[in-house]
């Protein structure tokens, strides 16, 4: 059997304050749109996600990595979770890449599913932290598309 290699999906999340300190997030990359959505449907096969955050303030990823990202099928309940399932991996944090998550989207399910990225904060007003709660889509191309 013949596995298809994953097509690359880079994206980056950059994160920023507004005058009032309020956070303000810019998504950027390949099949990510303004608002953190991933839409797939173009792509045929799995896919290989690396997002990036790119920021001067003092945010990262919530550890473990596996806990960082939930994901869960697109409903009127938000993710609440790590998945569980087979169309997605595991998050995992690339080797030598900092502030990045990486995973594996089967992309062959037809399904839109939501993810709630974990994120941490220290500022002035959390010195010993605080989760932040990012929540884009993801929006998979159909096995028989």
């Amino acid at each position: 059997m013949n596995i298809p290699a994953s097509t690359p999906a880079n994206a980056t999340l950059t994160v920023s304050k507004d005058a009032k300190g309020a956070l303000q997030y810019a998504w950027s990359g390949s099949y990510v749109n303004s608002t953190g959505d991933f839409d797939f449907t173009s792509v045929k096969g799995p896919i290989q996600v690396t997002l990036t955050i790119s920021t001067n303030l003092q945010i990262s990823y919530c550890l473990p990595a596996a806990q960082t990202m939930w994901l869960g099928q697109a409903g009127p309940v938000k993710p609440t979770q790590p998945y569980s399932g087979t169309e997605f991996s595991a998050p995992t944090f690339p080797t030598g890449a900092a502030n990045a998550l990486q995973w594996t989207d089967q992309n062959s399910d037809g399904l839109t599913y939501e993810y709630i990225l974990l994120l941490w904060e220290v500022d002035a007003g959390h010195p010993t932290g605080v989760r932040i709660k990012v929540d884009p889509r993801v929006i998979n191309r159909g096995a028989s598309k």
